[in-house]
């Protein structure tokens, strides 16, 4: 458990091969990573007690090359009920 804006959340953390992350990669990150030739990015995920992704996380690193995206999440309201569209 961590803290995180006044509340509690869970922390995941773990390894994923860059193939199954290289769409989420932008180009020259993408073009880095191929070049120092990383096999594994790391994850961290923090989930709030809602059981909602409030902040995703992933480095790629090798040598002296170190990329991380993080997006923040936590200020999005509740979820929404959204009805499917009728068909018409």
């Amino acid at each position: 458990m961590s803290v995180r804006a006044g509340g509690t959340a869970h922390h995941l953390a773990g390894a994923l091969p860059v193939a199954q992350v290289h769409d989420a990669l932008g180009g020259t990150p993408r073009m880095r990573v191929a070049e120092r030739r990383i096999e594994l990015c790391t994850t961290d995920l923090l989930v709030d007690r809602e059981g909602r992704l409030a902040e995703p996380a992933l480095t790629c690193e090798g040598g002296d090359y170190r990329a991380t995206s993080r997006i923040d999440l936590s200020e999005y309201g509740p979820a929404a009920e959204i009805g499917a569209p009728s068909d018409h």
